[in-house]
């Protein structure tokens, strides 16, 4: 099974696989850590460490657990996400495809309805990019978009943590399911979406196309102010914050 998150994880495979592991692996020898190539290993890598950071922080955190910590808290996250999907799943389809009622664990994938897609190709967003414009709009509700098209080209992968509280869950819910109502409604927005954070959607295609490889550093850049503070945001129903996001008349 493998670490995830950053891409930088510890990954763990059958004993008979040791032997072959590329780059150098870390083992315990006494009171230290030592670094061992293994006698067969198929290769090596460019980067033998990975983020060293990554890795004492998420040793850390099972160190300060315990056994029966990493018990509770891995329940906790699949709960979260079970209780998540219970209120979500009358409004999105679920991925993989076919499997609506296969238990999920700690995360879980949404998706669009064909109509969803057909209204937002009308509405000018195609439909290769319908995933990642609906991303941009949780930044508009006070979260952190969550994985798009990832593992699955139209899925949006929710993961909430084991350390949110119920009221933090429910209010992430209510988000979700209001921005599905502007997805039905008001499709036309997500054209326009993030409207509240300091800059719009990066051209991606453009900043490919175009390297800056280097530049001169004369001064400190100029730091965007959000267009609505996340701190107000946060404070805002979330029915206010639809109003907002749609262009309708909610004042802060």
């Amino acid at each position: 099974m493998g670490g995830g998150g950053p891409g930088d994880a510890m990954v763990a495979v059958s004993q008979t696989l040791i032997d072959f592991l590329p780059g150098y692996q870390i083992e315990k020898q006494g009171g230290e850590f030592v670094p061992v190539k293994p006698k067969h290993s198929i290769g090596s890598f460019h980067r033998h460490w990975g983020n060293f950071a990554h890795k004492v922080r998420a040793y850390t955190y099972l160190l300060r657990l315990g056994k029966e910590g990493v018990r509770r808290m891995s329940a906790m996250s699949v709960l979260s996400a079970r209780y998540l999907l219970s209120r979500l799943r009358e409004r999105y389809p679920t991925l993989p495809a076919g499997a609506p009622d296969a238990p999920r664990m700690h995360e879980f994938i949404l998706t669009l309805s064909e109509d969803d897609f057909k209204g937002l190709e009308a509405a000018g967003v195609p439909r290769a990019m319908a995933i990642t414009r609906v991303g941009k709009l949780f930044l508009d509700f006070g979260f952190h978009a969550p994985t798009v098209a990832w593992p699955e080209q139209f899925g949006l992968m929710i993961e909430p943590t084991e350390s949110y509280t119920q009221a933090e869950l429910d209010r992430f819910a209510d988000a979700v399911i209001r921005i599905k109502d502007v997805i039905e409604q008001h499709p036309d927005v997500l054209n326009s979406a993030p409207r509240f954070t300091p800059v719009d959607r990066v051209d991606e295609v453009a900043a490919n196309r175009q390297l800056t490889l280097s530049a001169p550093l004369t001064g400190l850049p100029a730091i965007h102010e959000n267009r609505l503070s996340p701190r107000i945001i946060a404070e805002m129903p979330i029915d206010d914050i639809f109003e907002r996001v749609t262009g309708c008349c909610a004042t802060v």
